[in-house]
């Protein structure tokens, strides 16, 4: 994948599990691959909306743990504010860390 994205330009994320397109994305982030970082936050967001939302908390570690991950910290911020209930009601188990 990696190097299929330096030397072909933009891969296709169609056929990957949602769980292996974060890998992929913090990866990148390791590697300095700053466009396939911000290749892979908009994808998920365009096209994984739904997945995030059921899948909250994880989404939101995984975004505030680098700061390379500005949009879809955006994005988690954005459905906080404009639909709590949805988050904070949801199965899954949600812990926001706590640092000072």
């Amino acid at each position: 994948m990696g190097l299929w994205y330096i030397y072909g330009g933009e891969p296709s994320l169609k056929n990957y599990d949602n769980l292996d397109i974060i890998k992929i994305m913090v990866a990148a982030s390791e590697l300095n691959l700053q466009e396939l970082v911000i290749y892979t936050q908009s994808f998920l967001i365009n096209y994984k909306a739904d997945w995030m939302e059921q899948n909250f908390s994880l989404v939101y570690q995984t975004s505030f743990e680098n700061d390379s991950f500005l949009e879809l910290q955006k994005f988690c911020t954005d459905l906080m504010s404009k639909n709590p209930d949805k988050i904070f009601n949801s199965r899954k188990n949600f812990d926001l860390a706590y640092s000072n």
